[in-house]
């Protein structure tokens, strides 16, 4: 019977049509190689969303799926501000609270709960994400959600994916991994992200 990973996120885990361009299909493809076959993952990444989407969606897209291994990615839609507004999409306290529910409702089933934090986001001049309405960079206000995802994984004990820390610690270049609107991944990018995620992936399941 296979192993199933549920990768669990808005469009950074959803990904794009290409060669690599779904994070599921990424990784299935590189765990395969090394456990020959034992593996599936199924992508319930959506775009657009916030933690409080993913709650409204959590029964038919994850515990639905139990038992597995989740792959928890939110934070880029949580932390935006819209241009017209200083407030984020959803408060860092709202954040935080929605990630312990999610971590405290698949343990409940028996089933393995993973964070990962966000790659850095570099929007350039004529990106529709490039204003952010509170005056800050999208990164300065991306950086307390992955901060809060650091912090809650080492509290409740969680297996961390740190995507952030590994391009700040590896100093890749931005342009390497994003598309042209500075957010979203391009299939180098994936290749690069599913690359450091199927190996922290092989440490944690061994």
């Amino acid at each position: 019977m296979s192993k199933k990973i549920v990768c669990f996120g808005d469009s950074i885990t959803n990904g794009h049509d290409g060669e690599c361009g779904r994070l599921n299909e990424c990784l299935e493809s590189r765990l395969n190689e090394w456990k020959n076959g034992e593996y599936i993952c199924i992508n319930m990444g959506h775009n657009g969303n916030t933690t409080a989407n993913a709650l409204d969606r959590f029964e038919t897209d994850v515990l639905n799926e139990l038992p597995a291994t989740v792959l928890i990615e939110f934070g880029v839609n949580d932390c935006n501000r819209r241009a017209w507004t200083s407030v984020a999409r959803i408060s860092l306290n709202e954040f935080e609270r929605n990630l312990r529910e999610f971590h405290k409702l698949i343990c409940e089933k028996g089933s393995k709960c993973i964070f990962l934090t966000n790659h850095i986001v570099e929007p350039l001049e004529g990106s529709r994400f490039k204003n952010q309405g509170n005056g800050k960079t999208y990164t300065e206000n991306l950086l307390p959600y992955n901060q809060c995802i650091r912090d809650l994984a080492k509290e409740l004990n969680v297996d961390l994916i740190d995507v952030g820390g590994y391009i700040t610690g590896n100093n890749i270049n931005p342009q390497e991994l994003l598309r042209e609107d500075g957010v979203h991944l391009s299939e180098n990018g994936y290749r690069i992200y599913s690359d450091f995620v199927a190996g922290r992936l092989k440490e944690i399941l061994d």
